[in-house]
């Protein structure tokens, strides 16, 4: 089995959605709560309201799903599909109950992004910001079981932070590292995420427009691959 960065990454990002408040909001972003029925037997549910807006659907990131007023827990409990085909639909581990009508409840937000899976663009704009790309820096194998088995793949994943005053940039700063930091071994495709390296201030624009970047470059360092080998 091979790194999947695809997930890794989708999973930072959402966590960073649901956990680093934009100052755009609701300007770009938007709050929504659906409630569906269980029947004992459905398991997937789309969001209908979202659906309504695009037919290619605006949720960004779920905040949380509860079902009879129980929270449930992500990859656990529950998977959701952010893109591709079938994007927009919860899909249970388990079907819920038909206790009670609307037992169901999604919470999301919805609208334009602001933190992305990807490289900083170099077309941004002082009305873009703030915003925080992602991406995926090294990940340098080495095998550690004899017929080259399992390699252990430490990763290095680069968060870049943008924003139009230094004031915002810090405090954002201070919001991902503090919210990694305590979340630190609670990611279901990552074992641990440390040692956070922070990079001095990009200054770039003109005078009337000045934009500021700073990029926190962070460790992954139990990342293991499992391959099927020859002694």
């Amino acid at each position: 089995m091979s790194i999947d960065i695809f997930e890794i990454k989708k999973e930072l990002v959402i966590f960073l959605r649901n956990n680093i408040s934009d100052s755009r909001s609701p300007i770009r972003i938007s709050n929504e709560t659906e409630y569906f029925s269980g029947d004992n037997s459905k398991k997937v549910f789309e969001l209908v309201k979202d659906l309504s807006r695009n037919s290619n659907h605006l949720v960004k990131n779920v905040h949380y799903i509860k079902v009879n007023g129980t929270p449930l827990t992500n990859y656990t409990n529950y998977t959701f599909k952010y893109q591709g085909e079938n994007n927009g639909k919860v899909t249970f581990v388990t079907a819920p109950d038909n206790s009670s009508s609307n037992n169901i409840e999604i919470n999301y937000d919805w609208g334009l992004a602001w933190i992305f899976t990807d490289l900083p663009r170099t077309e941004i704009t002082p009305t873009n910001l703030p915003r925080i790309s992602l991406e995926l820096l090294s990940a340098p194998s080495a095998e550690i079981a004899m017929g080259a088995q399992v390699l252990k793949s430490p990763m290095s994943i680069s968060m870049t932070i943008m924003s139009n005053s230094v004031f915002d940039l810090d405090n954002l700063t201070k919001e991902v590292r503090d919210s990694i930091l305590n979340n630190r071994t609670g990611f279901h495709n990552i074992g641990i995420i440390t040692e956070p390296r922070l990079s001095p201030t990009i200054i770039f624009g003109d005078a009337e427009a000045y934009m500021f970047q700073r990029t926190i470059d962070w460790t992954i360092p139990d990342t293991y691959e499992f391959f099927q080998g020859t002694c």
